[in-house]
């Protein structure tokens, strides 16, 4: 994942699928977790740099995947929502909303630390070919 992407937790497949759309369209990078507890253990092999998460999943809820991030990892921004069946339309506009300024309000930081991601790895191609010659 690495700490340019954004993590989405969802276990409503096409939520998922739709933030990842708009995402993706914005220009990040997305991991995904279908459950609170797969989240977790993304974020601890490779901790993502924005997490959004639904609030009402089965098994761990998105309040507990925040509390235990904010425990874990104190300065990864977290960002929960939720989506009520009989106002679905309305709410996932809104939703989308608030999604399209928390992307705008981290926008930079993102891509400052996408720049550095392919930095480095252009360091290390760089080194590995002056090695082999």
């Amino acid at each position: 994942m690495g700490r340019s992407a954004v993590l989405v937790v969802d276990d409503d497949d096409d939520f998922r699928a739709l933030v990842r759309l708009h995402l993706v369209a914005s220009g990040f990078e997305v991991e995904e977790a279908d459950s609170g507890e797969g989240a977790l253990e993304l974020v601890e092999t490779s901790p993502p740099a924005l997490v959004l998460s639904d609030l009402r999943m089965g098994g761990m809820d998105g309040a507990e995947v925040r509390e235990r991030l904010a425990r874990s990892h104190p300065d990864l921004p977290v960002f929960v929502w939720s989506a009520l069946p009989t106002r679905a339309p309305s709410v996932m506009r809104k939703g989308l909303q608030a999604l399209e300024s928390v992307i705008a309000e981290h926008r930079e930081t993102l891509l400052a630390q996408r720049s550095a991601q392919r930095s480095a790895q252009s360091s290390a191609q760089h080194s590995r070919r002056a090695d082999t010659a």
